[in-house]
């Protein structure tokens, strides 16, 4: 069976510039809240599609050993 993977559409209306600064500051800051709870199997789930991602910085390892890579670009 194959997974079906989610489509979102976003409509919005004309935006000035401080409306669409406002709009990306809100995505971004839901991007990284998302990286920060799922990130690892988002990596994990990337990777089983063949596109190489790293987990983002601050991710939590999750047990999966699977998920596991080179630690050379670790930052200590």
């Amino acid at each position: 069976m194959t997974e079906r993977k989610p489509r979102i559409s976003l409509t919005l209306p004309p935006l000035d510039a401080y409306d669409a600064l406002l709009v990306v500051n809100a995505l971004e800051t839901v991007i990284q809240a998302l990286q920060r709870i799922h990130g690892d199997h988002m990596a994990d789930i990337l990777a089983r599609e063949g596109v190489d991602t790293p987990a983002p910085k601050g991710a939590v390892y999750s047990g999966n050993p699977s998920s596991q890579t080179d630690n050379s670009d670790i930052d200590l």
